[in-house]
């Protein structure tokens, strides 16, 4: 299977939008939204982004029980997904190919691939899921093309990484610890352990941590999704959610294996001016997942799925100003 986004060049100049990471992304010309149902098995929903209408796209016989954790755009029309233990591919004609085995990632989720022709890690598939040696944190893991299975990747001092999402020109951005952060892949050549080593600064800390008593205690990034000359960002808590976006810094914090790491004062100069431009587009979304953004022809779109209220699973969308629209209500039987 070939991932290498070739042939969609041209809808990504007018989409500059990577395939965001984990349960919902948008086609390259934002006509539609592919996600994971919230009840249903054996299915991939498909919105028409204009009419609200929901197709549910079968899975093929190969992924018949199989659970689906993760979801993300692969080139020309191919839907990536991780199932079961293996990672899969399903064409455009529905047909799917078994690429690799999870390996050690027993639980992954947030499925992210790399698709920037020239990047060190171009088609490298990624995943987050706990930490063998150490069951209470959470890692990445990469699958390198052609790999039979995927590696760990070693991620230092931080205790949790649960989503990352690549730019079209292959920028990498990432949630530690509850907030967003930028750097890269350091490809480990010589290991036999380890497919690469994360590099990366806090960026933004935009995560809101409270000791409220009643059902407050803060919220953490949960989804990241950059699109245009922003990254979307789907802050979630306990049935409490926001949607905000950060503006995409002009040149990386932190984002070269070889770079000296920022200075005290330079990086906090670069979080307070992030911050100073972060917009709340959706002050409250209750509890908030399948998360999914883009930007087509300067036409700013944001997807996500709320909670039950009494129309339904609300499916919701975003369109550059105002509040969000009720996009569709997805059926739970």
């Amino acid at each position: 299977m070939k991932l290498s986004l070739a042939a969609l060049a041209p809808l990504l100049l007018l989409a500059p939008s990577a395939a965001p990471a984990g349960d919902a992304f948008f086609s390259a010309d934002g006509k539609t939204i592919t996600f994971l149902p919230r009840f249903k098995t054996g299915i991939i929903w498909q919105a028409d982004v204009t009419s609200g209408k929901l197709k549910a796209l079968p899975l093929p016989k190969e992924l018949k029980g199989a659970p689906v954790t993760g979801i993300a755009r692969g080139g020309e029309g191919e839907t990536l997904l991780t199932a079961g233990t293996s990672a899969w591919v399903i064409k455009p004609d529905g047909t799917a190919k078994r690429l690799c085995d999870l390996g050690p990632a027993k639980e992954p989720s947030n499925l992210f691939v790399a698709t920037a022709p020239g990047s060190p890690v171009v088609d490298w598939l990624f995943v987050s899921s706990a930490d063998p040696d150490e069951p209470n944190r959470q890692i990445f893991f990469a699958r390198k093309p052609g790999a039979k299975a995927f590696e760990k990747i070693f991620c230092r001092r931080v205790r949790s990484v649960r989503t990352g999402a690549f730019t079209a020109d292959g920028r990498l951005f990432f949630d530690a610890d509850g907030d967003l952060w930028e750097g890269s892949f350091a490809k480990e050549e010589d290991s036999e352990m380890m497919a690469a080593t994360l590099i990366g600064a806090r960026m933004a800390p935009v995560g809101t941590l409270n000791t409220d008593s009643g059902n407050g205690g803060g919220m953490f990034v949960d989804a990241i999704a950059p699109a245009g000359p922003w990254i979307y960002v789907g802050l979630r808590g306990h049935h409490m959610g926001c949607v905000l976006r950060v503006p995409l810094p002009a040149k990386p914090l932190y984002g070269d294996a070889e770079a000296t790491f920022p200075e005290p004062q330079a990086h906090l100069q670069a979080m307070s001016a992030t911050l100073a431009k972060t917009e709340v587009l959706v002050a409250d979304t209750g509890g908030i997942d399948a998360f999914a953004a883009c930007e087509v022809e300067g036409q700013s779109m944001v997807f996500y799925r709320g909670e039950n209220d009494d129309q339904g699973l609300a499916l919701w969308l975003w369109t550059g100003k105002g509040a969000p629209r009720r996009l569709a209500t997805e059926p739970q039987e």
